[in-house]
């Protein structure tokens, strides 16, 4: 989230609270000692939320103004990305291609498989940029059945919904 607002070089800096709704108060985030910047940028906020701000300027001891008050609400997740195709490729390696999110916002997908001895998804890889949308898993067991779904992650770090699981089987062993 970025706030932007006047320079007011009378003054020595700025206060910028934002309002924590768990808490029912407003909380500092950041103390500008710069009357002529004009930007703060609030990070590792959650996706598609309404936060408050209050800024305020300070004088040379540090005694605040009256604030102002404004709310921003953060973009929403990205949409998901639409897998095309699965599929082994010879022993121990499958395939998966997928469509390029519309979002040119995209810089990285990151392609996930589910772990079933521990029973929940791990990163496997990340690939870059947007237009790369082919995976190759090497390494696998002959005739296991692996899932795996795809995050889409822009360049200010805005995630989409998981993809639909794509579920693919490895060629089985040769028989003996």
């Amino acid at each position: 989230m970025a706030l932007f607002w006047k320079p007011v070089t009378q003054m020595s800096g700025y206060y910028i609270q934002r309002y924590e709704p768990k808490k029912h108060k407003w909380i500092e985030i950041a103390t500008i000692n710069d009357p002529f910047k004009s930007i703060y940028v609030d990070t590792d906020l959650k996706p598609n939320t309404i936060y408050k701000y209050r800024i305020a300027t300070f004088n040379k001891q540090k005694i605040p103004s009256l604030a102002v008050e404004t709310s921003q609400k953060t973009l929403p997740k990205l949409s998901p990305v639409i897998p095309l195709e699965a599929k082994p490729l010879k022993k121990g390696m499958v395939k998966i291609i997928f469509r390029p999110h519309q979002n040119e916002r995209v810089k990285k997908y990151i392609i996930q498989r589910f772990n079933d001895e521990k029973a929940k998804w791990e990163e496997i890889s990340t690939l870059s940029p947007r237009l790369n949308v082919e995976y190759i898993d090497r390494g696998l067991k002959d005739g296991k059945i692996y899932k795996y779904r795809i995050i889409a992650v822009s360049f200010d770090e805005i995630k989409s919904y998981p993809s639909k699981i794509v579920v693919v089987s490895t060629y089985p062993k040769p028989p003996i």
